[in-house]
């Protein structure tokens, strides 16, 4: 769910409360929910592929990461035991085969399924308008789980904000880079960050929740997940 509260930024925001941004978030109750893949998926940040169209949702609330390309799996299902009371749907997500299609890497790639939010309402949301955003994220049993240490699941937001940044001005033999004030974009977020036992030593798995970011920048280590279920 995404919201706004009209009370002051410089106030302590609690995720959740505000107005809800009427046709933005999504509950996944719809019975005719559906993802339309349009594979093989976008790999840009690999071999600058994107392979349009994308991949999109039927409701147009969510489409394929241009960048990365989707999850392999994508689909509706009944919500797990624990979900909101009433509730009937979930979504699924599963990454398989990440990286390029059909040619495997054995290296840990990301997908990313992206939420439809400025294009929806037509703009961006300011920071005045105190926005934030709840999703709830059901984990299942450690056993099924990929047997690998590492990020399994993040949730992020694109954000903008007024930087210093590197620019490229000039032509040919007087080009150069210089340092000036302009638009950046950052991501900031959560991981769920696994640390599996065969690989670390300890006598049992463990997982916590990596935050991006501190002031620096950083990443830095969060609460640890002590149980699987609803978060």
């Amino acid at each position: 769910m995404l919201s706004t509260n009209p009370a002051s930024a410089q106030r302590p925001v609690v995720p959740g409360t505000g107005s809800e941004i009427v046709g933005v978030a999504d509950d996944f109750e719809d019975p005719n929910w559906g993802y339309i893949p349009r594979n093989p998926k976008s790999t840009e940040d690999i071999d600058e592929n994107q392979r349009g169209p994308m991949g999109r949702s039927t409701n147009g609330r969510w489409y394929e990461g241009i960048k990365r390309g989707h999850p392999d799996v994508v689909k509706r299902v009944p919500t797990p035991a624990g979900g909101l009371p009433g509730s009937e749907g979930a979504l699924l997500m599963r990454s398989m085969f990440t990286g390029l299609p059909n040619s495997p890497s054995y290296k840990m790639h990301q997908d990313d399924f992206v939420a439809n939010v400025q294009y929806r309402i037509r703009r961006r949301i300011n920071v005045s308008e105190v926005p934030s955003v709840t999703t709830r994220v059901f984990l299942p049993p450690v056993d099924q789980w990929e047997n690998r240490s590492g990020p399994h699941f993040g949730f992020r937001l694109a954000l903008e904000t007024t930087a210093m940044t590197e620019q490229e001005v000039g032509r040919g033999i007087f080009k150069r880079k210089k340092m000036e004030m302009g638009n950046e974009i950052y991501w900031p977020g959560m991981f769920v960050e696994f640390e599996n036992k065969d690989q670390t030593g300890r006598e049992d798995d463990y997982a916590y929740l990596r935050v991006r970011s501190n002031r620096r920048g950083g990443d830095f280590r969060g609460p640890q997940i002590t149980t699987t279920g609803w978060w």
